[in-house]
């Protein structure tokens, strides 16, 4: 059930769902976002639908075979950059 008051929370509450999704938020941040998508159904299937494409994302990601000696050459970037 969306209520005027919970629709007003909504912009507030959806500029922290993917921190909600990724367990970033502090423990007040994760109540409200729940509190809030326990009475709203907009934002409750903003969740799910979020949910949904990172599965799908990373269902495809993992199917993507990386070229030969990629990951060896960006490990070793990534360490002088962060020696420099």
């Amino acid at each position: 059930m969306d209520t005027g008051a919970n629709r007003q929370t909504c912009p507030k509450v959806r500029a922290k769902l993917d921190w909600y999704i990724d367990g970033e938020l502090t423990t007040e941040g994760n109540i409200e976002v729940m509190e809030h998508v326990q009475h709203c159904t907009s934002c409750s299937r903003e969740i799910a639908k979020s949910r949904e494409l990172r599965t799908r994302l990373r269902a495809a990601v993992q199917k993507v075979s990386l070229p030969s000696g990629l990951e060896s050459r960006l490990r070793d970037h990534l360490r002088h950059g962060i020696a420099q």
